[in-house]
């Protein structure tokens, strides 16, 4: 089913031409999970949430989201270096 509505949408492929898989779908999950509180979502909690550290959101889950000013503004506030 999955594989399915991949081939329906055009989506078999993400956009460096790897196969999309169910795990995919955690990528999606986090990015949006981001996007929709504009940035507020306090990082920590999302990482704890996922099960995973914020260097592992960076690196692997939101390292191709554009993140808008407004968004980087609320993030930095949970910034554990200011």
């Amino acid at each position: 089913m999955f594989n399915y509505v991949l081939d329906t949408h055009g989506l078999k492929l993400d956009q460096d031409g790897q196969p999309r898989t169910t795990y995919s779908l955690r990528h999606y999950a986090l990015q949006t999970r981001l996007n929709k509180s504009g940035g507020k979502v306090n990082i920590y909690d999302l990482a704890r949430n996922a099960g995973t550290s914020v260097n592992q959101l960076e690196r692997f889950y939101l390292k191709r989201m554009k993140v808008s000013r407004k968004q980087r503004e609320n993030l930095n506030r949970f910034d554990s270096r200011e």
